[in-house]
């Protein structure tokens, strides 16, 4: 095989390999924008949790900050509403930050992204 034969095998792999990934890419993203458009019609008063890695298990739960780097953050106030934490219903993004429902549904009325890292939080299509 020459190198032209080549380059355009590898382009052609390339190309599949970031399509593959885009198509369960979209799906993950749908899929969280059901459970979270469910979640809010069904049960507002419950725990929500974007990523589905990050469902309540006996390891994490919305007050076990252990997990991960949590027990360096120490993040005891919502950082919308500088309220505890311990009050009210908690929601975890992606990115593992926690804020309470109401303050986070309110500021995702006005912003696509996560009020401290700035990582986008996708919930509509």
């Amino acid at each position: 095989m020459d190198v032209r034969t080549i380059a355009v095998v590898a382009v052609a792999i390339g190309t599949a390999a970031y399509a593959i990934y885009e198509f369960f890419n979209q799906s993950r993203n749908r899929e969280q924008q059901y459970q979270y458009r469910y979640h809010r019609r069904n049960s507002p008063n419950e725990t929500y949790y974007y990523n589905r890695r990050d469902s309540p298990t006996e390891t994490s739960t919305p007050f076990n900050r252990q997990r991960k780097k949590k027990a360096e953050r120490k993040e005891d106030n919502c950082s919308i509403c500088f309220e505890s934490l311990l009050e009210g219903v908690i929601i975890a993004t992606v990115c593992e930050h926690q804020f309470h429902y109401k303050c986070l549904s309110g500021w995702l009325q006005e912003n696509e992204n996560c009020p401290i890292c700035r990582k986008t939080i996708v919930l509509d299509s």
